[in-house]
């Protein structure tokens, strides 16, 4: 879905797609970037959780019908200590991410982001 977006070079978008590769995305100051590629879907899960664990005074879980997503709710409010809100994302956002897409998203705390 993401090659067929455009968010992924075409190339790169097939190879993922018939080696069964799972892309981990981060998406800071407006733009996304490839951060690891994953062989299995699990990994790819772990890889996201410990790229998001530590102090947070939010937290969310987005995702477009992931059926581990109470799981990895959970598992965020092991690692970052709040409660994170759990969020199906809209028909824009789920045509481009695909179906059973699931992502994390953290707010550090003033003092681990540079008094930010």
């Amino acid at each position: 879905f993401l090659g067929r977006g455009g968010r992924l070079a075409g190339a790169g978008a097939a190879g993922s797609e018939s080696l069964r590769i799972r892309p981990v995305l981060t998406l800071a100051d407006g733009n996304a970037q490839l951060v690891a590629r994953s062989r299995t879907r699990s990994r790819g899960v772990e890889e996201v959780l410990a790229r998001t664990a530590g102090p947070a005074e939010a937290a969310i879980v987005i995702h477009s019908g992931a059926p581990e997503v109470d799981e990895v709710a959970a598992r965020v409010e092991a690692a970052c200590g709040v409660a994170p809100l759990i969020v199906l994302v809209g028909p824009a956002i789920g045509a481009h991410l695909g179906p059973r897409a699931i992502g994390v998203a953290v707010l550090a705390p003033k003092s681990a982001a540079g008094g930010q």
